[in-house]
């Protein structure tokens, strides 16, 4: 009796063990390890049965005492597995989790990059325009003096000398202007004319003066023939500008001819 108590005393902690191997199994591992969990604690089981039918007091068999050996090298190798394989598990959410954070730190710096290029790139585009506007600003000195001229009080001057200076303005900007420009007529009738209002046209090339109500009348006089430009060839700066040289439209010239 004392043997057999001896035998319920090993086996139930081989059970218990067994049942914990099979729920960690269906939880945390595929199908092998699970069904040969569950043969096992089955295999426990049916030991315990036997030995509780075994009323007589008689010793356990030899080949029930081999069988619960066995089963129990079993169950612990199983355990094993199945803590080999949680390792594994963790390892692998662990290499998951760092290859995701490195992905978003990726994405991240990608964004970033990506503002920080797109800012550049505008800001080139507009030191371009900003340069460009610079440069036809320049040529209007160069080739027609248009700041000389804007720039002087000409009402001080007598009319001959503002005569003197239109002339030369003007004839240097026509030329510039028509360097980057072709210049045709809006209109082609002459200007004083009466004309048919081309309706489709207002806001875009033609334009209403004192216009009275709603309703647009079918004819008007042509005070202005308006311009547009059929060409445009602007002018580009030969290098990239900073903002200082920018600011420069006409250098101050020195007289070496003069000077003593």
């Amino acid at each position: 009796m004392g043997e057999d108590m001896n035998a319920r005393v090993l086996i139930y902690p081989s059970l218990i063990a067994a049942a914990l191997t099979v729920m960690m199994a269906a939880f945390n591992t595929g199908t092998p390890i699970l069904v040969g969990a569950s043969i096992t604690f089955v295999s426990l089981l049916f030991l315990l049965v036997a030995i509780r039918r075994s009323s007589d007091g008689t010793q356990i068999p030899p080949e029930f005492q081999a069988k619960l050996a066995s089963l129990e090298n079993q169950n612990h190798r199983q355990a094993k597995a199945l803590s080999d394989h949680e390792a594994d598990l963790l390892l692998l959410r662990t290499e998951q989790g760092e290859a995701k954070s490195r992905e978003d730190r990726l994405k991240a710096q990608t964004l970033s990059y990506e503002a920080a290029l797109q800012k550049a790139q505008n800001a080139e585009k507009n030191n371009d325009a900003e340069q460009a506007v610079v440069q036809f600003v320049r040529n209007l000195q160069s080739r027609g003096r248009l700041l000389d001229f804007l720039m002087t009080d000409i009402h001080r001057l007598p009319d001959p000398a503002v005569g003197a200076a239109s002339r030369v303005v003007h004839q240097g900007l026509r030329e510039l202007m028509h360097d980057y420009f072709a210049i045709a007529p809006i209109a082609a009738a002459e200007e004083g004319s009466s004309i048919a209002i081309p309706k489709e046209e207002l806001g875009k090339s033609y334009s209403l003066l004192q216009s009275k109500g709603d309703q647009i009348p079918e004819s008007g006089q042509l005070l202005h023939k308006g311009w547009k430009a059929t060409q445009i060839r602007l002018p580009q700066s030969q290098k990239a500008e900073s903002s200082e040289e920018r600011s420069i439209l006409a250098m101050a010239e020195i007289d070496l001819g003069g000077s003593h």
